[in-house]
């Protein structure tokens, strides 16, 4: 019995020569239809069982080399497959293999034959101890005059244990089907002779091999074409199989080594092997390689299955997926960390803040540690157009170039693969590296229709059916074997063979004469065949769908249409049925994306524009539901601007040309960008939401200064301010606002009121963010009574502005009261079933209780709100969520959950580009590694990152935080210097937001640093300010956050009982307190002096006090006087 250590190695070779040396053509053979059942068979038992390795190049001196050096190292090959041509030379009697010549190894295509003959082939072989070589070659177990002479029979006479070959020509696809269940027996422990009769087995028990369309189908008793040599013993090579558990753990780690590689085609992957081959070839010699092609083609769909098979069979470890169109990656961090992700455990860019160079040193290293391939898709879609000028919203391409240079140079093994439709620019410009991709073959093209007609089960009638190959032939050719226009062919083809072509050829030639040469004409031709099958007065209304962009909501189609909605849904299912449609959610559909410009090609200009005019007027009705629907359905307001997105980008030009055209227009205008800016900021879509904006601006140049729309304009303005963190400059604006609105007075304008009640709502916004909560309480309640007066009208705001007073007070520490009115609000919307702003409240609600210490309670709100937010797609409410779910499992002491919690968070606000939200959840990390974790290092890392966003985006107040963050672990760690410098920044950042930054830390810092170096006179002035910011802030109804101030306000409260005794009582215990701080006991002291009768201000000048108990004495004092 042969003996095989694991893993049991493979070596699989499929030479693929094209010419003789004489420059005779080598007939081709798809060089995957053996190695892809091969690799099929074995993937599923796992690296620790089986290696399977493809020989590169697939030279007999490589050969012999590989051999070899298994054998040297004590892990020798246990298999050695041979998958190619092999002839029977009958001028030397001799078989022999044909290998690639070595001289062409570095050619990429017009490889010579190398003929290596039996006894050559046997020699090299005796020494090595292969215990099972597989020749799928033509005639490799022939011989004629002489048995010895054939290939298989050398190779046994030389001492190879077992040998399987093919005793005749033999048909690919038996080939194939042999393959399959010849390994896959033998993966299951049967022995080599076993697993031949079970390959044998399956070509006699079905003799089918395929059907030839115009031929019909071909069966074929060549069971007895394979064939087994043995001299004595029958190995069996695999001794142990993985257990179903670890079966499915190969699988998943099958699937990560293939990261975010999307599905193939439904039809599977069919043709271009040829061009496989060609992609393989180049990509082991150079580092790149480019796949261009026009729409249609199946540039994705090649790079896809190149990737896919690349990594299957062992030639890259990893491989990761990125499209770079805008709807995915809008900036090149964004396809860092869509790469990153793939390929590092937790990866996020936003970890990194806007050190580039940082976040790819974990992607480096994971590039390194494994070959990767790296596919960047749709390219086109960075690329200048003819003036030069970027594409809005998408990765800079100078940048992407660059990065992907850089991924280049981190690793050798490290390869990038494009698809664009245009060139790429230097330096993946150079055209060695550039595949042009063209129609299929023939064979290919007829491939791909019969096999999309029989994956939906169609097939052509009797009557027409395909008499003759030629027929077959001619049907593709008609749309010069274009990959998606086949594909939408196949349907027509379930209707006659005949009858398509005759159409089809029809259609192209009208197309050649109206647009010469134009590389859609194919495409459009099966389009129109399809259109065909419509009823004549549904074609006339699609012609209408021109105008749209990607697709459209139903109802916008039934308008332009000029139809009834009932009706709409049966045109929409007749595009669906001829395969030009496919329904979305909520009613939308999506047509195929040559449709709307071939609609094009057959209308006057005067008619697109007359059909464009209705489609405005559709499109703004529609943002003018979704506008009402951001407070009534979140979720299909968010997913319909999602899929409306072009058509909305689009409005927005029109709008824009309607400006320019006649200025009166302006206030409509002003109103409805105002409404599309809106539905873009709920997406949290920077780069759309800039157009809205800046349309909006426009128009309202020239509209009046007084009513609704000016209003609602001005609003707008001081919400982005908010949004982009100018909270100084939102205030001034909110204030103008205000002002405005109370000099015009309620009945000015109709809605005046309205607006008087939000412009107060507004300010208070400001007030809030600059930290101002005891203003901005004023200006909540102000807003609520003038919501109130509204009946009606004002009954949401109402709540709204309810809500925002439980928020100042929770920031307050005035829990309990916040809890309440948040609970109020719950059982308010659950009268008006608006299930939204429950789960909203509930959130709020959980903020409360986990200050509370209710950490079970708050994580039970949190967890239902993650559901329903993640269930809807609510990605920014469901990172908010994860967010607080990190603080609670943070005061659990649950450290790992909370930092995975941070994490997730940090990844969706990566994935939904929110720059702002980043900063959040990279502090968070900071303060969970520098307060928990004790990893100092790693929480400055955190912050760094976090005010490298701040800076960036100018949120001064978080840049403050950050820093006197920083500052104290520096502190920490007695690098004062460097310290003071950012306590200093931070304080400089903090200086214009009151109590909201909480300046007394950052105060207190400076303190202690200053004391640190020795300058105590600084130190001193650093703790005064420290003290008195704390106390502005207690006098403001701030809550008690830092020292004894729990004790002060248990003091005041015995006083107003008159329970002096207890007091007392009280001071002697704390004083006494074996574990009571200095700082306490200097407290308890000044509590006692003020018992006694002082009212002296000095006694918060002792600098044995702790800056917060000193404020905490002036503050009960100043209420004593009260």
């Amino acid at each position: 019995t042969v003996q095989t250590r694991l893993p049991i190695r493979v070596l699989l070779l499929s030479p693929r020569p094209e010419v003789t040396d004489s420059g005779d053509p080598v007939g081709y053979i798809d060089h995957r239809v053996i190695a892809a059942p091969l690799v099929q068979a074995m993937e599923n038992l796992g690296e620790d069982l089986v290696q399977v390795d493809i020989l590169t190049p697939p030279t007999f001196a490589a050969l012999k080399t590989a051999l070899k050096a298994a054998k040297a190292t004590g892990d020798p090959y246990a298999i050695v497959h041979f998958d190619g041509h092999g002839v029977y030379d009958r001028r030397v009697g001799l078989g022999a293999l044909c290998f690639e010549s070595p001289q062409d190894a570095a050619s990429l295509g017009q490889r010579r034959l190398h003929l290596v003959y039996a006894p050559e082939l046997a020699a090299e072989l005796r020494d090595v101890g292969v215990p099972l070589i597989c020749l799928n070659a033509c005639q490799s177990a022939q011989s004629v005059d002489d048995p010895q002479a054939s290939v298989a029979a050398k190779l046994l006479e030389e001492g190879v244990g077992s040998v399987v070959a093919m005793s005749h020509t033999v048909l690919v696809e038996t080939a194939r089907r042999f393959v399959e269940p010849f390994y896959r027996a033998l993966a299951e422990g049967q022995r080599v002779g076993d697993a031949m009769l079970a390959g044998q087995a399956a070509l006699y028990d079905d003799p089918y091999r395929f059907k030839i369309m115009g031929a019909g189908d071909l069966h074929l008793h060549d069971w007895f074409v394979p064939v087994l040599y043995q001299e004595r013993d029958d190995p069996q090579l695999f001794t142990l199989r993985p257990a179903v558990a670890m079966q499915q753990l190969v699988g998943r780690q099958r699937q990560l080594q293939l990261g975010k590689l999307p599905a193939p085609p439904e039809h599977s992957f069919v043709g271009r092997s040829r061009l496989l081959l060609h992609l393989e070839r180049l990509l082991a010699q150079t580092n790149y390689a480019v796949i261009r092609g026009s729409g249609g083609l199946g540039k994705s769909a090649l790079a896809i299955e190149l990737t896919r098979w690349l990594v299957r069979s062992g030639r890259f470890g990893r491989a990761a997926f990125v499209s770079v169109e805008p709807q995915n990656v809008q900036d090149v961090r964004g396809v860092l960390d869509a790469i990153g992700r793939q390929l590092v455990p937790h990866y996020t860019v936003a970890q990194y803040g806007n050190d580039l160079t940082a976040a790819l040193q974990p992607v480096t290293r994971a590039l390194q540690d494994a070959s990767t391939l790296i596919l960047l898709d749709n390219m086109e879609s960075v690329l200048p157009d003819q003036h030069g000028v970027n594409p809005a919203g998408v990765a800079d391409v100078s940048e992407l170039l660059d990065l992907c240079q850089r991924l280049l140079a981190a690793a050798a093994s490290c390869r990038l693969l494009f698809t664009s439709r245009e060139p790429l620019p230097a330096p993946f410009a150079a055209a060695p590296n550039t595949v042009e991709l063209g129609r299929l073959s023939q064979t290919e093209a007829i491939g791909l229709v019969e096999r999309v007609m029989a994956q939906h089960g169609w097939s052509p009638p009797a009557s027409d059916s395909a008499a003759t190959p030629e027929e077959v032939a001619e049907l593709v050719e008609t749309v010069n074997r274009h990959p998606r226009a086949l594909v939408l062919l196949a349907r027509e083809v379930a209707h006659g063979v005949r009858a398509t072509t005759h159409n089809v050829a029809q259609l192209m030639a009208n197309l050649e004469a109206q647009n010469p040469d134009d590389r859609e004409n194919s495409l459009y031709a099966s389009l129109e065949l399809s259109l065909r099958r419509l009823p004549e007065e549904v074609r006339a209304l699609i012609s209408r769908l021109a105008v749209f962009h990607d697709g459209g909501n139903l109802t916008n189609m039934a308008m332009v249409m000029g139809i009834e909605t009932e009706y709409i849904v049966a045109v929409a299912q007749m595009l669906i049925d001829v395969g030009i449609a496919e329904m979305k959610e909520y009613s939308y559909l999506r047509l195929d994306p040559a449709l709307p410009a071939y609609l094009k090609l057959s209308q006057a200009p005067e008619q697109l524009a007359e059909q464009e005019d209705v489609w405005a007027d559709a499109m703004m009705q529609l943002v003018t539901f979704l506008h009402d629907q951001l407070f009534q359905d979140s979720k299909l307001a968010s997913r319909l601007t999602q899929f409306e997105l072009p058509n909305l980008l689009a409005l927005l030009v029109w709008l824009t040309h309607k400006l320019t055209a006649d200025p009166t227009l302006a206030e409509v205008i002003t109103d409805f960008a105002g409404r599309i800016e809106k539905l873009f900021a709920a997406l949290s879509r920077s780069d759309v939401l800039k157009r809205a904006v800046f349309l909006r601006e426009q128009a309202a140049t020239i509209i009046s200064e007084q009513g609704q729309v000016f209003f609602e304009h001005k609003r707008l303005t001081v919400e982005r301010l908010l949004q982009e963190g100018k909270s100084t400059e939102a205030f001034v604006k909110a204030k103008e606002l205000l002002e405005q609105s109370k000099a015009i007075g309620p009945f000015a304008y109709k809605g005046a009121d309205y607006n008087l009640a939000a412009a107060h709502w507004m300010f208070g916004k400001t007030l809030n963010s600059t930290g101002q909560l005891v203003l901005a309480l004023e200006q909540y309640m102000e807003a609520q009574r003038l919501f109130d007066l509204l009946e009606k009208r004002g009954q949401r705001m109402t709540m709204v502005a309810l809500i925002d007073q439980a928020d100042c007070l929770e920031t307050l520490g005035q829990l309990d009261a916040s809890a309440e009115i948040y609970e109020n609000a719950i059982n308010w919307f659950e009268k008006s079933n608006d299930t939204y702003s429950i789960v909203a409240c509930k959130v709020k609600l959980a903020v409360v209780l986990r200050r509370q210490g209710r950490y079970s309670n708050a994580l039970t709100y949190l967890e239902e709100a993650r559901t329903f937010f993640e269930a809807h797609s609510e990605l920014d409410s469901a990172s908010n969520v994860w967010h607080e779910i990190g603080l609670v499992q943070k005061g659990m002491e649950r450290y790992e959950d909370a930092e995975e919690a941070f994490r997730r968070s940090l990844e969706i606000r990566t994935n939904i580009n929110d720059i702002g939200g980043q900063a959040a959840s990279l502090s968070m990390l900071g303060n969970l590694y520098n307060e928990s974790l004790n990893q100092l290092e790693g929480a400055i890392r955190f912050y760094q990152q976090a005010i490298d966003i701040d800076v960036k985006l100018g949120h001064l107040r978080d840049e403050g935080i950050d820093r006197s963050n920083i500052a104290a672990i520096l502190y920490k760690l007695e690098r004062y210097g460097e310290a003071r410098s950012e306590i200093l920044r931070a304080i400089e950042c903090k200086r214009q937001f009151s109590h909201a930054a909480d300046p007394w830390l950052s105060f207190y810092i400076l303190c202690l640093i200053e004391t640190a170096v020795g300058n105590q006179e600084a130190a001193r002035v650093a703790w005064g300010q420290a003290r008195d910011a704390y106390l502005a802030y207690r006098r403001q109804g701030g809550f008690v956050q830092q020292g004894n101030g729990q004790v002060v306000e248990r003091v005041i409260s015995l006083i107003s009982e008159q329970k002096f005794d207890e007091i007392e009582t009280l001071l002697n215990q704390l004083f006494n307190d074996s574990e009571s701080s200095d700082w306490r006991k200097a407290m308890v002291q000044a509590l006692a002096s003020i018992l006694d009768g002082s009212r002296n201000p000095a006694l918060a000048d002792d600098p044995a006090l702790y800056y917060a108990d000193a404020a905490e004495i002036l503050f009960l004092l100043a209420r004593l006087g009260d």
